[in-house]
């Protein structure tokens, strides 16, 4: 799991970062779900990466627990030198990222991408219909978790 410290150094930056904010509020995001997701903000002048104030949060698993991987997200207005061919990065894998702890629900939603899903889960949440549906979607654009090609994960 992600530690509580971690978790709390990025979502702190991205508090204190005014036009970040804004950025996501203006999508459309509450602050209850930036707060959930474990939203933050990083910074890179690596040798083999520079950008400034990419969105990051970690991986939620399907007991509904953040991840040690973290997501980073370009946060359109905000991010600087992030490269145009990519809107989504995480090391590794491809990985289901569960915006909905697995408890036996029946219906599974998959999210084109993590906007979709973050409203989405905002829209559930406060409806009774929210405990008969699983919202997923994959941590990566361009490849399916390799869990999703078992009929098992599909039908326990």
């Amino acid at each position: 799991m992600a530690g509580p410290a971690n978790l709390r150094v990025s979502t702190k930056r991205l508090r204190v970062t005014r036009k970040a904010v804004e950025a996501l509020l203006l999508s459309g995001l509450e602050w209850t779900t930036v707060l959930h997701f474990h939203f933050g903000l990083l910074s890179s002048d690596g040798r083999q990466e520079r950008y400034t104030d990419v969105m990051i949060f970690p991986i939620m698993d399907a007991d509904g627990q953040p991840r040690k991987r973290w997501i980073r997200h370009d946060l359109v207005g905000v991010t600087q030198q992030w490269p145009t061919y990519r809107e989504v990065w995480s090391i590794g894998e491809a990985a289901t990222y569960w915006f909905t702890p697995e408890s036996g629900q029946l219906d599974v939603i998959v999210c084109d991408t993590f906007q979709i899903g973050w409203r989405l889960w905002q829209l559930l949440r406060s409806h009774e219909v929210s405990d008969r549906f699983c919202l997923i979607t994959r941590s990566a654009t361009d490849a399916v978790p390799e869990e999703w090609l078992s009929p098992h994960f599909w039908h326990p």
